[in-house]
């Protein structure tokens, strides 16, 4: 599922299986772009892949990874990331569960 340079506000991937990978872009030229007070809800979702770029931006101000699964094990390394790079290392006030 490709939304690299797509514009969005709620997206509700909830009990959704990709087989391939979620891309929320790569490089600083196609990039998702994520509304105020945005939602992604991935809940129960299933995925091989993941990928994001370097940018927090490409993610929305919430996140519902409850039940999320994936096969890439390179997906932690995303996660530490996010974790490290968030203002005061408040990855709980954009990720719901995990």
């Amino acid at each position: 599922m490709d939304l690299q340079g797509g514009t969005f506000k709620n997206l509700d991937l909830t009990g959704t299986r990709i087989k391939g990978e979620l891309n929320l872009g790569s490089g600083k030229d196609h990039i998702s772009t994520w509304g105020i007070n945005s939602e992604m809800l991935l809940r129960n979702t299933m995925v091989d892949t993941f990928q994001v770029p370097d940018d927090l931006k490409v993610w929305p101000d919430r996140i519902d990874l409850n039940g999320f699964s994936y096969n890439a094990s390179w997906y932690m390394l995303l996660i530490n990331y996010a974790f490290n790079s968030f203002v005061d290392g408040k990855l709980t006030d954009k990720v719901t569960s995990i």
